[in-house]
């Protein structure tokens, strides 16, 4: 039994959490979800003397994007995603500068440098906002498609910021590709990117065979099969060995595996082919110029290599998952037993890409007539 004391703590313990309770139900059931004229109702009182920095207040129609954190592939997808509506809708994109998860940071804004052409900050365009100067019009919940074009259609007016609090990614780069890679080449002159980003040292007397190997994040990916991003140790040497045989005799074949993890995992690979590289944990962007630089790209089912085959002029060997590749200028498609990847394909594919893009004469090909039949998997597949 409680004594008297304790059961009036007791009470005022129940009374003190039904209030809490009370309070936060309240918060979420008057909060209401956000009207696009709220700027206008909480106006900015005390105006700066130079709001905008000496540029005149900014006109037209915006497009605000919130971004998320992920890795690179997905950040930049996030990122991309908002690029290719602005273009489809003649928007001005609000530049918000690229934070990547994975300890990377702002480094993928000072790598992209994707805000190179900025006229107007995130935080000036609140700002307008704020004044009454545009208009904020928010897409509520996940961003789609149907959404964007029903939004555009309701608000042909001018002086707006179209807001997208919760963003949809695409790794298609059809239309944008020009735009990353321009961004990535204007950023690379610069003195400071040098000094914080490693160029590959890639030798130009030999071809370079950059093979990523996605192990970090094998998760089980809602509604499909546990691991289903995962490819064995097996395909890359099946791969790789493939590469090496359609290159005439002197032609030196040089690969480069990427991939995190302990040096036994890859043991296999290492004992195949002992005078290749196995590169471990290296600074995640200096690995994607590894990969962007390549003469040949063998990308795994990653956003982070399909982004740096996206943005090369490199030859790519791809396995498909949901990420297109239609518009990339070399591709060949194949699986994890080289179904799809025919020998002859490689060759009519590397002989038809311009001269400098394939090592001139150190790099012809046989005839295909001369080739081997198309490899097989050289052991049973198994995860290593």
């Amino acid at each position: 039994m409680f004594s008297k004391k304790a059961k009036i703590v007791h009470h005022w313990r129940l009374l003190l959490l039904a209030i809490l309770l009370a309070a936060i139900i309240s918060l979420f059931v008057n909060r209401g979800p956000p009207h696009e004229d709220d700027d206008l109702k909480n106006p900015l009182k005390d105006i700066p003397e130079d709001p905008f920095h000496g540029k005149p207040p900014p006109t037209g129609r915006f497009l605000y994007q919130i971004l998320s954190a992920g890795g690179v592939g997905h950040t930049v997808a996030d990122y991309n995603w908002g690029l290719t509506e602005s273009l489809r809708y003649n928007l001005t994109k609000v530049h918000l500068p690229i934070k990547c998860g994975h300890d990377i940071g702002f480094d993928c804004e000072d790598f992209f440098d994707a805000g190179v052409d900025t006229v107007y900050s995130m935080e000036e365009i609140n700002l307008a906002t704020r004044m009454g100067l545009l208009k904020r019009v928010r897409i509520h919940g996940l961003a789609t498609y149907p959404k964007m074009a029903e939004t555009m259609a309701a608000h042909p007016e001018d002086n707006i910021v179209i807001n997208i609090t919760e963003t949809t990614s695409t790794c298609d780069y059809t239309n944008s590709r020009d735009w990353w890679r321009n961004r990535l080449a204007r950023a690379s002159q610069s003195p400071f990117w040098h000094k914080k980003f490693s160029s590959p040292k890639y030798s130009k007397e030999a071809i370079n065979v950059a093979l990523h190997i996605r192990r970090g994040d094998i998760i089980p990916t809602v509604g499909l099969p546990p691991a289903v991003r995962y490819t064995t140790n097996q395909f890359y040497i099946d791969v790789f060995r493939s590469i090496q045989r359609v290159f005439p005799p002197g032609v030196k074949v040089v690969g480069h595996f990427i991939s995190e993890g302990e040096p036994a995992d890859y043991q296999d690979i290492a004992d195949t082919f002992p005078e290749h590289k196995i590169l471990l944990h290296g600074k995640s962007l200096d690995d994607f110029l590894l990969l962007k630089e390549a003469d040949v790209i063998v990308a795994a089912k990653s956003g982070y290599s399909h982004l740096a085959a996206s943005l090369s002029d490199a030859m790519v060997i791809a396995l498909p998952f949901w990420c297109p590749f239609h518009y990339f200028p070399s591709v060949i498609m194949a699986d994890e037993n080289l179904r799809g990847f025919n020998m002859s394909d490689f060759v009519r594919v590397w002989n038809e890409r311009p001269e400098g893009l394939r090592k001139g004469v150190k790099a012809m090909m046989p005839s295909v007539d001369g080739l081997p039949a198309s490899p097989k998997p050289s052991a049973p597949l198994k995860k290593t």
